[in-house]
């Protein structure tokens, strides 16, 4: 299997379901506001990805990819993009399914609210120095490079509007659960296959089936959960 041939097999069909199950029905707004978000994503996740590899804690063997801008191959960049475009495909679908999950109601960034947002920013930068300073176990590597780059953002998000995910918490549990575990099943044939592997020294060695390392497992639901939120907090409120 090659990555090109990954995204055929896992990526393609379920886009074809997710939107020909929706077609007809999407907006300019919601259309500008997933391009938005696949952009962040793209800005956001390049970096991490490609430190990674330059660190050998994950990399690509010869033969499966396209050629690589940066360490990453072309296909990988396009897997932000697509994973992007499947979590929003499926948050739209089950808004248009059940209407009752819909709340309309509007993003408000209060005093409390940002001062909360801040406090989350300061506990970033220390908690950053707090790890450099620990020294961990290579074993960490992978672990400490996902929950540092994630878990802050999906939590300031929360600071920001912490109202909003609250009423809209079935539509973002829903889909982090279902997308989050279609892709881990996915990357686990993936791996399988020899697509992608990962450095033995860097990861705790806790694995699905003997195959996937639980970081692996974890970086899909955390980041179809960090889609699902960017969408609903900056997509209009007639449309959440």
């Amino acid at each position: 299997m090659t990555y090109l041939r990954f995204h055929l097999l896992f990526n393609l069909p379920l886009s074809l379901v997710l939107f020909g199950l929706t077609r007809g029905t999407w907006s300019v707004a919601e259309g500008v506001t997933a391009a938005l978000v696949a952009s962040a994503a793209v800005l956001f996740t390049s970096p991490w990805d490609n430190d990674a590899v330059r660190r050998g804690i994950w990399d690509f063997p010869p033969g499966r990819t396209g050629p690589r801008l940066g360490h990453l191959p072309w296909e990988e960049y396009l897997f932000f993009v697509w994973q992007t475009a499947n979590v929003i495909g499926g948050v739209g679908l089950l808004l248009r399914l059940d209407a009752s999950l819909r709340t309309f109601r509007e993003t408000s960034l209060e005093a409390g609210n940002g001062m909360a947002a801040l406090a989350v920013l300061v506990l970033w930068v220390m908690a950053g120095k707090w790890l450099k300073q620990r020294n961990l176990a290579a074993r960490w590597n992978y672990a400490r490079h996902l929950l540092y780059w994630f878990a802050p953002i999906i939590v300031l998000q929360w600071a920001i509007a912490p109202g909003l995910f609250v009423v809209l918490a079935p539509v973002i549990g829903l889909v982090t659960l279902c997308l989050g575990t279609y892709y881990a099943l996915a990357d686990w044939v993936a791996v399988r296959a020899g697509v992608w592997f990962f450095d033995p020294a860097q990861i705790t060695g806790h694995k699905l089936g003997g195959i996937l390392p639980w970081e692996e497992i974890a970086f899909f639901y955390l980041t179809s959960l960090l889609v699902a939120q960017s969408y609903l907090l900056l997509v209009p409120a007639e449309f959440r």
